[in-house]
């Protein structure tokens, strides 16, 4: 009988084929990775969800930021709607802060500029491999300082952290990601904390969740018994 491979399985995306022949050939190591390229977004997930079916899934993608169609973080994305999400490297030639922060907020683990150098992109796929095997935390907390203040101690716990000071902004956040973990302000300028916490209920009803509040009222102390 056949053994599953102890390879790692990389899925490089990109819509230029000499990119594709290029990056394939920077981490063409047969003895550490098995490489899978697609030339769009759709070839690609089409690619991850067989993997998956084989019981064989992709463990990294490195997707070109700039397609047709569907875009890399498009693509990223669409992977957050899975059980099983393959950790994400965003190359791009045209980085931008904005773009940069967006990746670390939606949970990219790296981004890589263009054109690729191999020891780049080889400290790329050790970040992706290390950021893989952490625990991911959602905090939400509108006193900046505070949340500054858990998101540190947290990260030095070894969590990658998920952070957002708006409530909306968080009930976009709990339909992208799975996290291991939520710390929840129950004060809130724009939502109530107790209705943040039931939305994740409804998503995920074994979440661990953990409730900050300096002023919880006995009624809210109520609801979230029944939550």
């Amino acid at each position: 009988m056949e053994q599953p491979s102890s390879k790692q399985r990389i899925l490089v995306v990109d819509d230029e084929r000499r990119q594709l022949t290029g990056i394939t050939h920077l981490i063409d190591d047969g003895d550490r990775y098995q490489v899978f390229t697609a030339e769009n977004g759709e070839e690609a997930f089409a690619i991850i969800k067989t993997q998956a079916l084989q019981k064989a899934p992709i463990d990294v993608v490195i997707s070109d930021s700039h397609m047709p169609q569907v875009n890399g973080f498009q693509l990223h994305q669409k992977l957050t709607l899975l059980d099983e999400q393959p950790t994400f490297i965003l190359t791009s030639a045209f980085a931008t802060d904005a773009s940069l922060r967006r990746a670390r907020i939606e949970g990219i683990a790296a981004v890589v500029a263009k054109p690729l150098k191999k020891n780049s992109l080889e400290q790329a796929l050790n970040k992706a491999m290390e950021w893989k095997k952490q625990r991911r935390v959602l905090l939400v907390d509108d006193h900046v300082h505070l949340a500054n203040s858990y998101a540190k101690t947290l990260r030095s716990e070894g969590y990658f952290v998920f952070s957002s000071t708006s409530g909306q902004k968080a009930l976009k956040l709990i339909h992208k990601f799975y996290y291991d973990l939520y710390y929840i302000d129950l004060n809130l300028p724009d939502i109530r904390g107790v209705e943040l916490i039931r939305a994740i209920r409804e998503q995920r009803p074994d979440a661990m969740i953990v409730s900050i509040s300096g002023e919880a009222t006995e009624a809210e102390l109520r609801q979230l018994r029944q939550v």
